[in-house]
């Protein structure tokens, strides 16, 4: 079990119904919950914030997609950190299969305006819808083995000054569990 601090409420998306974190509340959507993202989004937008994981049961990709998709065009969080666990479940990169969900885009791109800041984590990248990463402010890469993955990454960081792009993409073929490295796209903004 995890113990997790943060000074804003944080509200984990686990597609595979595996984390727990100490101080975090839960709750569990079944595969016959599905069809009812719009109202959990609702409900959810009606209470008070705290740290909350939203763990999905046997939900088939799509079926995960489309709960999102609901969940998210009612949900009206503010002040708050989302993190998405395997992110390429719920936002694919058209062509790879899967089912999209394009509200999850909008929120990233807009409730910046409500305080809400993302973490995604995905070992497979290149599976990853690019105008979503093409949003991110910082990336963490871990090991990363395979070429599409690899291409994705490059593609990604090749216009950041002063990165040696052949040195990361090397290192990120040989880093061991939870090693990799940190990439800020922000530049010298300051805060």
């Amino acid at each position: 079990m995890l113990a997790a601090v943060s000074p804003v409420p944080v509200f984990i998306f686990d597609p595979l119904n595996v984390i727990r974190i100490k101080g975090f509340d839960r709750v569990l959507f079944s595969k016959t919950s599905w069809e009812h993202g719009d109202e959990a989004g609702k409900l959810f937008s009606k209470m008070k914030a705290r740290n909350m994981i939203f763990s999905f049961r046997d939900m088939l990709q799509e079926e995960l997609s489309q709960f999102a998709n609901a969940f998210f065009s009612n949900w009206k969080p503010k002040s708050c950190l989302v993190a998405m666990d395997e992110v390429h479940e719920f936002i694919p990169e058209g062509g790879v299969g899967g089912k999209y969900a394009p509200e999850i885009e909008r929120a990233v791109r807009h409730w910046r305006n409500e305080d809400v800041g993302f973490i995604f984590t995905s070992q497979r990248p290149a599976l990853v819808k690019k105008n979503v990463l093409a949003l991110t402010d910082y990336l963490i890469l871990y090991r990363t083995t395979w070429t599409h993955d690899l291409n994705a990454v490059k593609e990604l960081i090749q216009n950041m000054p002063g990165v040696d792009i052949p040195r990361i993409l090397a290192g990120l073929q040989t880093k061991s569990f939870l090693e990799g490295y940190s990439l800020d796209f922000r530049g010298n903004e300051s805060a």
